[in-house]
């Protein structure tokens, strides 16, 4: 029985040391901190993979301990994110789910984290980090506005257009926070994977990006929430007129990925270098709009069946 259980402490130690190791560069050498921050998921992740959910566990609750007691409050809202989200990356890694599964669960595990921190510092330091950004941003615009006075060049309605536009950032926070935690989940794996795949880990891999397809049902909820930005009517700064902009924030983005993904299939399709579908995604940027039309177009009317059929120029 021990000579079982011996290599699961000494994995545990292992994975235990390197953790509180990544957590002090994270902590204490601000130049390190990103690089700890993403590395500290995997001896998590690395040893769930490995191991039981109990052993697991108790990995967990050692860790988040040494945080706390190597990194006080710093180290406790480090380990809040990394912990989880390398005990939910080794998870599926040994219920051998699929990287979407293993994205999707990553980015649900950052907002739910970052929700929690952002109540922790409310409670513990009474700091909004939300009111100081918006505070912030308000800061700026009113130094635009006096550097804009001092030229001569301020519009009437500078005070109207700064209320608008602190309005709007307020409703569109909540579209902008997921989106960027499912940006940040995408790093985390994107760094995650190749190193425990090196471990000896079994790592699933993402099938390429010109396959990427949304259901042909966005099309009909995307319909219904445009319909709604036109024709209803919320009260300014309301909670309903906060879920409505945010939902056309999400689905538009959801379609400018699926333009994109038709230009890297006709590039796949066509045989051409790799390099022009990144340079051509980075020049399609701004025609962000054109994009999503060009989305939804191949969402309702199977563009890829058509260029697939198509002979190669």
């Amino acid at each position: 029985m021990q000579q079982e259980t011996s290599p699961v402490w000494k994995h545990g130690l292992t994975a235990w040391l390197v953790f509180v190791g990544l957590t002090i560069f994270s902590v204490y050498l601000p130049a390190l901190a990103l690089v700890g921050l993403l590395l500290s998921v995997i001896p998590i992740a690395w040893f769930r993979a490995k191991h039981s959910r109990n052993s697991t566990f108790l990995l967990v609750v050692f860790s988040l301990i040494a945080a706390v007691l190597l990194g006080s409050y710093p180290g406790l809202f480090v380990a809040m994110v990394t912990v989880p989200i390398g005990f939910i990356i080794g998870d599926g890694l040994a219920r051998r789910q699929s990287k979407v599964y293993l994205f999707i669960s990553t980015a649900i595990v950052l907002m739910l984290t970052s929700v929690m921190q952002l109540a922790l510092t409310q409670f513990l330091f009474s700091i909004n980090l939300i009111e100081e950004g918006i505070d912030q941003l308000r800061a700026s615009y009113i130094q635009v506005g006096e550097m804009m006075e001092s030229v001569g060049q301020l519009p009437n309605d500078f005070d109207e257009i700064v209320r608008t536009s602190l309005q709007t950032f307020s409703l569109v926070l909540p579209g902008y926070f997921i989106a960027m935690m499912f940006v940040a989940a995408l790093v985390y794996i994107s760094v995650a994977l190749p190193i425990l795949r090196k471990l000896k880990v079994p790592v699933p891999r993402f099938a390429a990006f010109r396959h990427f397809q949304l259901p042909r049902a966005v099309i009909w909820y995307y319909l219904i929430v445009s319909l709604l930005s036109l024709f209803a009517v919320f009260e300014a700064g309301s909670f309903g007129e906060m879920i409505l902009v945010n939902a056309v924030f999400i689905f538009r983005a959801l379609l400018f990925l699926q333009g994109i993904s038709l230009v890297h299939f006709y590039f796949h399709h066509q045989s051409w270098p790799k390099w022009g579908a990144i340079a051509t995604t980075i020049v399609l940027i701004p025609f962000y709009s054109i994009v999503v039309i060009i989305g939804v177009i191949d969402l309702g009317f199977r563009l890829r069946a058509y260029i697939a059929a198509s002979p190669k120029k």
